[in-house]
């Protein structure tokens, strides 16, 4: 959207523009057939009769190089991004960014996606080629933006095939009634602050739906503040699950120790927690948490 927009303050005859997605175009193949068609070079290649998928964009490539600086410039735009990357050897990846450099027709390249480690997937041949020109940007929706994306999905419409048309309605009906509550506005504020992601709400709406049933058969302000608060993670929990098993056995052995009111111990007091605890259950389940006492010490 972004691209499309700062594209789109330019005159369309001032530059041609080459749309890759990764989602479509799933191979360098693929992707060089569509740059092919949209160069309108498909007599040639037929002439040249390249051997492999290389030599056909080194073709398209010579023929870039036959122009000049004046010449109307070329922006290649790589949808879905990280997606390339998984291609093969990333040679498509590599010889746009190398033509970018090197290439005497003015040539631009614009990879988008959502994941910011996008570019750890690259190798380095081909990170070498990068100018490292980053541009980060979230989606800038309001709650009226997102309500509105909400209540579209959870609206019922004649393909959803529901038997009873009158439930279909009454569903309808309830639905806009619930988001003129304050209490939406208040979980989709809170969600996007956080995160921004309307997969978050959408699985807080979903937990409400598969709650359904024939005598509770629609949404309410209760089951979504408890869908929503069953979502919630303290930070302490997101780090305790960070750790290894072993680290988090010895964290809940000084759990234990503190538990007991013993607020002054050393290793051995909470190793002897941890071996308790061994001692107190089979083998067969704590057999991949046992460690000797030096590994224990280590950590």
């Amino acid at each position: 959207m972004v691209v499309r927009k700062a594209l789109g303050m330019f005159p369309e005859n001032k530059f041609v523009a080459v749309w890759l997605n990764g989602l479509v175009h799933t191979t360098d193949r693929l992707a060089v057939k569509e740059i092919v068609r949209k160069f309108q070079m498909e007599a040639q290649i037929d002439c040249a009769k390249p051997s492999n998928v290389s030599d056909c964009l080194r073709f398209v490539i010579e023929t870039l190089n036959l122009g000049s600086k004046e010449n109307v410039p070329v922006v290649f735009v790589l949808e879905e991004f990280d997606l390339f990357a998984l291609h093969p050897k990333q040679a498509l990846l590599y010889t746009l960014l190398d033509i970018s450099q090197t290439c005497v027709n003015p040539v631009f390249v614009i990879g988008t996606s959502q994941r910011q480690d996008a570019l750890d997937l690259l190798e380095k041949r081909v990170k070498s080629r990068f100018s490292h020109q980053l541009i980060f940007t979230h989606a800038s929706r309001s709650i009226i933006d997102y309500k509105r994306i909400l209540l579209d999905a959870l609206t019922l419409r004649e393909h959803d095939r529901v038997s009873d048309c009158n439930y279909s309605t009454a569903f309808n009906q309830k639905m806009e009634q619930l988001f003129e509550n304050s209490v939406i506005d208040t979980i989709i504020d809170s969600i996007e602050k956080g995160c921004a992601d309307l997969g978050s709400l959408f699985r807080i709406f979903t937990l409400q739906l598969l709650n359904l049933t024939k005598d509770s058969p629609f949404m309410t302000t209760e089951g979504l503040k408890a869908a929503y608060a069953s979502q919630l993670t303290s930070p302490l929990q997101d780090v305790f699950n960070g750790l290894s098993p072993l680290e988090q056995m010895l964290v809940t052995a000084i759990k234990h120790c503190i538990k007991r009111e013993i607020h002054v111990f050393n290793f051995e007091i909470v190793n002897e927690f941890y071996r308790d605890f061994l001692a107190t259950h089979s083998a067969k389940d704590v057999g991949m948490l046992s460690f000797k006492k030096d590994v224990v010490f280590k950590v």
